[in-house]
């Protein structure tokens, strides 16, 4: 089972449709504003959120946009709390998952979908529009993350990470080379190869 986690970084456009046969498209956060999706991972306490009792960097206007669009599409939705007239809302299975897996490493969005497709038998795991530049919060998020992929690694999950802009950090020594070896990283080749192209994706 392929499923494709869609964050909303560049390289978001480059993802597959809804279906489009490509697996099953899980979006983080605000995706559903701009994408259909089979699901949606968004790990705040919403109704907190909406009533202006707790801050993120996204305004209680576009939570709010977000939930009714779940609600009138019935989306499937992991939250930390079930929303009252909003049944497609469920609790993320956190304890399940902590039990599973022996750890609660999680310091971002990006994390709770990748250990949830990883729980739930995904064989396959691609990312879109999560890059990690590490800069600000994602400095600190970035390990976390790295975490949840070398855990998917270790069930011999495949595991694609799209970054169609060459942006991303993940998985990414700091100068891409192996330490002692100075040999480039797999993904630094491919773009020496043809330095006029792009990396598309890298594992």
């Amino acid at each position: 089972m392929r499923i494709n986690i869609l964050g909303c970084a560049p390289g978001l456009e480059t993802a597959p449709k809804q279906g489009q046969g490509e697996g099953e498209i899980w979006g983080l956060n605000d995706v559903i504003l701009t994408r259909k999706v089979d699901a949606v991972i968004d790990c705040h306490n919403l109704s907190r959120i909406i009533k202006g009792k707790e801050k993120i960097r996204r305004s209680p206007e576009t939570v709010k946009k977000c939930l009714k669009e779940i609600k009138r599409t019935n989306t499937l939705c992991y939250s930390i709390k079930e929303i009252k007239n909003a049944p497609s809302v469920k609790p993320y299975p956190l304890k399940e998952i902590i039990k599973e897996f022996d750890s609660d490493y999680f310091g971002s969005g990006p994390d709770y979908a990748l250990a949830l497709a990883i729980y739930k038998g995904a064989t396959e795991i691609h990312t879109y529009g999560i890059l990690m530049v590490c800069t600000d919060e994602y400095f600190y998020q970035k390990p976390s993350f790295e975490h949840w992929l070398g855990i998917a690694k270790g069930r011999r999950i495949k595991t694609v990470i799209h970054d169609s802009n060459n942006l991303s950090s993940i998985l990414r020594l700091q100068n891409g080379l192996l330490y002692g070896y100075h040999t480039p990283q797999r993904w630094k080749q491919r773009v020496l190869d043809d330095p006029t192209k792009f990396i598309e994706a890298y594992t």
